[in-house]
């Protein structure tokens, strides 16, 4: 199955002074820490950076209580019409941007947070944090509370987020979240696709993953989304020396999976997710479009919910991201959301950005407007 359109290889990261100054550190922190997730790694940080970011941009906040740094948080410096904005170091292909906390100190790392912030808010216009998930315990850091408590202005945006609790089993998932609508058409198409040939679920790990994601990218690449050229084959170049970084690092966990549906022996649908901690996350599919009345993503989608839920008992939770995609939504069978928070500090360009955001809400808030908005932009 092996397509070698992607290479295996690890690409080489160079370490930023400003990250190795605290490279000991943040080390001995996640090695402490009971969930090592790769994306608190010292070896993804430096990554992500190196893709996304020039050095100078580079802000690592230390959290501090009596002297004992309690943890980090990651951030990056954009500027733009002069306004001076910090950022977590999350884009549409990265969603995780938790704060690394040492172990046991989380009350510590949530009591200094914002003091630490209102300390260096001459040096910052605004600040933008997350997104968090709600079922990891950085979201109460993005509380209605908390914020309330920062000594910022502060805007909060809450989305749904859909999940999945593996630990019912999947009887009881089938039957009582999938619906009746639902669970015949997966019949009909599995029926569909046994009288079309000889079907065939395959699971990666590690380098076999590795070996095997250039498969997925070409699935991914050969239908709408290498047309709109949003599929990762298509990405700028920065974008590619990443997925190959990531790849080979959660590969180098333990955390990688690639899952497949072949016909026949061809792949007609494929999958990328990786663990994390007691999570699995669903983060990529691709598909081949000759196959698309048969849904080979559903049936797909079914079949790793049922391997997880019968062969991996040690993961709690399916996570398959903000953005129902039409999908999502019947699937899930938890109440799980996504949270961002924007800070505004007390500098003129900060007021002036607090002022520009609440008159875009408000105007958000009057239905004329709205209503306006649809007609001139249809589907918007």
């Amino acid at each position: 199955m092996t397509n070698n359109s992607f290479s295996p290889e690890p690409i080489s990261v160079p370490v930023p002074e400003a990250l190795q100054a605290i490279r000991d550190e943040w080390e001995a922190i996640y090695k402490e820490s009971a969930v090592r997730s790769p994306f608190l790694s010292f070896e993804y940080l430096c990554l992500w950076y190196h893709c996304f970011a020039s050095e100078e941009a580079i802000r690592i906040i230390r959290i501090e209580d009596q002297g004992e740094t309690v943890g980090f948080l990651p951030l990056v410096s954009t500027k733009a019409a002069g306004r001076r904005a910090l950022s977590s170091i999350t884009n549409l292909h990265c969603l995780h941007c938790s704060p690394l906390i040492r172990q046991d100190r989380e009350d510590l790392f949530a009591a200094n947070l914002y003091p630490t912030l209102r300390e260096m808010r001459s040096s910052f216009d605004i600040i933008r944090l997350g997104p968090y998930f709600s079922f990891n315990p950085e979201g109460a850091l993005l509380s209605e509370a908390a914020l309330s408590r920062s000594g910022f202005a502060f805007g909060r945006t809450e989305l749904p987020d859909f999940t999945i609790d593996l630990g019912v089993g999947f009887d009881e998932f089938y039957h009582r979240t999938i619906s009746a609508k639902l669970r015949s058409n997966l019949k009909r198409l599995r029926k569909r696709l046994e009288d079309v040939g000889a079907g065939a679920f395959l699971h990666f790990e590690r380098d076999a993953a590795v070996s095997n994601f250039g498969e997925l990218l070409h699935l991914e690449d050969s239908g709408w989304k290498g047309r709109a050229e949003s599929s990762i084959a298509r990405l700028p170049e920065n974008y590619q020396r990443y997925y190959r970084g990531l790849v080979r690092l959660l590969a180098d966990q333990g955390c990688l999976h690639l899952f497949f549906l072949e016909l026949d022996g061809y792949a007609i649908a494929g999958a990328f997710g990786y663990t994390e901690g007691d999570v699995f996350h669903w983060f990529k599919i691709g598909y081949h479009e000759d196959y698309h009345e048969l849904t080979p993503s559903n049936l797909l989608l079914l079949d790793i919910i049922r391997y997880l839920m019968e062969h991996r008992r040690d993961l709690r939770r399916f996570h398959l991201f903000p953005g129902d995609g039409g999908y999502k939504h019947r699937w899930s069978n938890e109440n799980s959301t996504s949270v961002e928070a924007i800070l505004f500090s007390n500098t003129f360009r900060g007021q002036a950005s607090l002022m520009a955001y609440r008159a875009r809400k408000r105007l958000k808030g009057v239905s004329w407007i709205n209503k306006l908005v649809q007609r001139v932009r249809p589907g918007a």
